[in-house]
């Protein structure tokens, strides 16, 4: 297991490839390459589906997944991320890969998953890369090959998929399928965190609480709390209750702690 240990207050705080890498299935609908929030137009996306134009053709997936300015329809939306992916929209493919995995409207299908992730992460697409390299690291009682999970993921934080950063940096942090290189390690999490991923951040504040550079762990897990990251508001109250790299304030220890525990309800 690769590990990062916070140890403070008698916690030990121990994320692994695996949990990092899986959480991100459970928010890549969310946070793909496109953006939700902005009101669409759907005649607009429908238009471009139809003239093969395979990211109007995810971005009405999502919208039909979500049920966002359209009514609910898991078939509506597996239908055009099957189409946004054989028109090589990498994104689409992962989306689509991620029903299979959930079972959203369909029967789960790891392998078929699997290959589409696969197909994804050939086209470029980050968040495909990241999700591909699950089946690498664990996930349902696979067999862990970090070998071959190793360049997947660096090709995913290349592609700027902040979650693949962290894993990466782990990797490099304790020394895991490549030689150990402290600095290496910093780069990748800053660069996960500056992707505004709030794991990339708590990871890199635990980087730094490790090598006794307090003060710039308290940024980085203010950042990452910031980012409504759990785990960055539980460090962030620790580092307040023991008064590392920031004043000591029980309150807003209890403060941190408490917006954790609510991001974690």
């Amino acid at each position: 297991m690769i590990k990062i240990i916070f140890a403070i207050l008698g916690l030990i705080i121990i994320p692994s490839c695996t949990a990092i890498i899986s959480d991100s299935t459970s928010s890549n609908i969310n946070s793909t390459t496109y953006n939700t929030d902005y009101d669409y137009n759907i005649n607009q996306l429908k238009q471009g589906c139809d003239q093969n134009i395979g990211v109007d053709c995810a971005l009405l997936g999502t919208l039909y997944y979500l049920g966002k300015e359209v009514d609910k329809n898991l078939n509506y939306a597996k239908n055009f991320y099957q189409k946004g992916c054989d028109l090589d929209y990498g994104d689409a493919c992962e989306l689509l890969g991620m029903m299979y995995i959930r079972k959203d409207g369909v029967k789960k299908n790891d392998e078929l998953a699997k290959q589409l992730f696969k197909k994804g992460c050939d086209l470029n697409s980050g968040y495909a890369c990241g999700s591909l390299a699950i089946f690498y690291t664990g996930y349902n009682g696979a067999p862990v090959d970090y070998k071959t999970a190793t360049p997947i993921l660096h090709k995913s934080c290349k592609l700027n998929y902040g979650l693949a950063c962290v894993a990466i940096a782990e990797m490099y942090y304790n020394g895991v399928t490549v030689t150990r290189d402290v600095n290496t390690a910093i780069q990748l999490a800053q660069k996960g965190c500056a992707l505004k991923e709030g794991q990339s951040c708590a990871s890199l504040s635990s980087i730094y609480f490790n090598e006794h550079k307090y003060d710039k762990a308290a940024k980085a897990v203010q950042i990452g709390c910031n980012l409504n990251n759990a785990r960055s508001c539980f460090y962030l109250g620790t580092l307040y209750h023991k008064g590392l790299g920031v004043p000591y304030s029980l309150d807003s220890a209890i403060n941190m702690y408490r917006k954790g525990c609510d991001l974690n309800s």
